[in-house]
Formats: structure tokens, sequence, C-alpha cells
């Protein structure tokens, strides 16, 4: 049974209540008493035909594991009877590095994985060592592992189609640098073809490169807005959309006025945006139903390798306008 700091801190409550919490389990025959600095037994035993699972949750950097869906994802495999637990390290914290993932993998010995945005040659270690993985976003149609995500494909084509009717030639997408190398991602390709479709000639401007920190996004920025400015803006992520309109803001650049900007994310906040943001929006609980599933058929001897594509719709919202 995880001790009881980790249980104040991940429960949000105060010590007395795990304690009496801890106590009522004991009295009940769910947990065997320990002595002083150990920890306790769990003492229910799985159903006939299913066992536990330890299951590792990576998350690409440090801030995602407050990401709404994650959290319930661990409180739904938890509720199923597994231990889930977000990975001590996240992608971003072993450099993005193969060698040093893969050796901490190996440290660490979870009974399954779930991968969030890891890098193509990462994924592709899990493929070869035949490790029970679930790849959610990132490079995942790419490999022969069970993952999901949302289908952005369609919304893409829309984004850009609506961007081009409203006269915008300048246009380019900020995402990450697993979504650009070794080669651009589906819904980045997608963004270039449709440009090209619509008469554009696409090159780094459109897709730039940039390092993967916070000071190499406000460089590419800096780039971005020194010579031929963009008049429309499409960035991958939430937290990238509220860091570029504070950039913007801060150089007088309001949308849509000036520049059109389009989320490929959610974000709970968007609605309260005035204007309201435009952005690509789609559910995350068919992707936790279908990792828990995956996990529960896991515990059954099953290995399924399906993909599952969630739905994904354009919204326009206030921040998209006519071209400059």
């Amino acid at each position: 049974m995880p001790g009881r700091g980790r249980l104040i801190a991940e429960l949000g409550v105060s010590g007395k209540t795990v304690e009496l919490a801890l106590k009522r389990l004991e009295e009940l025959g769910l947990l065997a008493a320990a002595e002083v600095g150990k920890r306790r037994r769990i003492l229910v035993k799985p159903k006939s035909g299913k066992r536990l699972l330890r299951v590792a949750i990576m998350t690409y950097e440090s801030t995602d594991r407050g990401l709404s869906y994650l959290v319930d994802l661990q409180h739904s495999l938890t509720k199923a009877g597994h231990i889930a637990e977000f990975a001590s390290d996240t992608v971003v914290g072993l450099s993005r590095s193969r060698k040093r993932i893969s050796a901490f993998v190996k440290r660490n010995k979870a009974d399954a994985w779930v991968l969030i945005g890891t890098p193509l040659k990462v994924l592709q270690w899990f493929e070869s060592q035949n490790i029970p993985a679930f790849a959610l976003f990132g490079r995942r149609r790419s490999v022969n592992l069970p993952g999901g995500g949302p289908d952005k494909i369609p919304a893409m084509r829309q984004v850009v189609g609506r961007l081009c009717e409203l006269g915008h030639h300048r246009i380019a997408l900020l995402c990450r640098e697993e979504r650009r190398k070794p080669f651009p991602g589906a819904m980045e390709q997608v963004f270039l073809d449709e440009m090209n479709a619509h008469g554009i000639v696409t090159g780094a401007f459109n897709l730039p490169d940039w390092d993967d920190t916070a000071s190499g996004f406000r460089e590419c920025l800096d780039s971005l807005y020194g010579l031929t400015p963009p008049t429309a803006l499409i960035i991958d992520e939430a937290f990238l959309f509220l860091v570029a309109r504070q950039y913007l803001a801060r150089r007088g650049i309001i949308a849509p006025q000036h520049v059109s900007l389009v989320c490929c994310d959610p974000d709970p906040w968007f609605d309260w945006y005035w204007p309201s943001a435009a952005y690509i929006q789609w559910d995350a609980q068919p992707l936790v139903r279908r990792i828990v599933r995956w996990v529960g058929n896991l515990a059954k001897g099953k290995y399924e390798r399906g993909q599952t594509d969630v739905r994904a719709t354009f919204i326009e919202g206030g921040t998209i306008g006519m071209a400059p």
C-alpha cells in the first residue's frame, strides 16, 4: 500500500483522515498492519482468471501529470484494481534519449506502460522489446503498438481551408520536435499538403524548427515576426497557445485584427477567452476507457495491438478572421 505521505499528497486530504481510513481498511481485513516505518500490505485477492498489474504512466514532461484526463486514467486503473503510478521521470527529463529511457524502463519493473507523446525512436524500442505499452498521441501510427489519440486530419483540412478562404497565405504551424522530426507527423504533413493544394508554396517558414524550450519558443516567434510576419498561427498545444498569445499581446499584436490564432487542442478555459479561441475539439474519455480495457485484457493474458482514433472537430472561435 502506498505510504501515508504519498496518500495525503495524492488525495489532497489531511493526515488524520488518511490514518482513520487506513485503520478502517485494516478492521475490514483489506490491509495488513505493518511495523513502524514499514508499509501496510494489501490483502485483497484478485478475481479468478485476473491478476493485478503495475502500470507506469510516462508523461512527456512533468506538467502533464496534472492533465485532467491523465489523472482520471490513473484513478480509473486504480478503481479497476491495478496499481497505476506516474513514472518518476519523463521523456523530457530523460532528454528524449532512447538509451536513457530504455535504461529507466529496465530499472522500473512495471507490467505495462502508458506512453504520452513519446518520440518515434523510443516507441520503436518498446516494439522491439515486446514490452506491453500503449502509445497515447505521438508517432503511434508508425509502430505496431496499441495506441490511441484524436484524428485531427479532417479538422486540419478544415482549418487550412477556412484560413485560405479568409485570405491568409502566410500561415505557420508551431509544434514540438517530435511532431517535426525525423519527418512531419500525419497532421503536420496534411497541413503542408493542404497549403500546397491551395497554391501556397511551403517551406521552413510554415513549419519552423525550434529548440524545444521556453527560450527556444520565444526565439522562434522573434524569428517569425522579424521581417515578414505570419497572418495566421496554428499552435499545437493549449499552453503554447497561451504563451504565444501573451507574446503577441506584449508586441501589440491582437487576434483576430492583426493575426488569426488556432489551437490544435481543446482547453477548458477557451470558452472564457474574449474573444473565444478557435481550436480543434476532441474528447479524451474514450481513450481513457480504451486504455483501461487494454490493461484489463492484458491482465487476462490477451495482448491487443489495435489503434483507437477519436473524432476531432474544428471550432471556429473569435480568434480567427480576415487576413490583414
